[in-house]
């Protein structure tokens, strides 16, 4: 599993990173990644619900805004997207 993080201001990327594994996806191994990318882009961990879990399973992607964080952050949104070569 392959995932790329990618924070944006309006339409342009501000950060990003790309974090890999090589077992069997599931909701624990998500939210070990996203807190292993947000580590490193020295962030606070999103909370994740299981409709954000979902919606990434399902559409390869998931979106977090600000409000999805007890910190503030400086950007509009985080962008998961799924890598992994198909």
């Amino acid at each position: 599993m392959r995932m790329w993080i990618k924070t944006y201001i309006g339409d342009k990327i501000i950060e990003s990173i790309i974090v890999e594994r090589k077992t069997h996806f599931n909701r624990e191994l998500f939210d070990d990644m996203l807190h292993e990318a947000c580590v490193r882009l020295d962030l606070s961990t999103p909370i994740v619900l299981s409709t954000h879990f979902r919606h990434f399973d399902q559409f390869n992607s998931v979106k977090f805004i600000p409000r999805d964080f007890i910190d503030n952050v400086h950007f509009d949104y985080l962008l998961i997207e799924n890598a992994t070569n198909k």
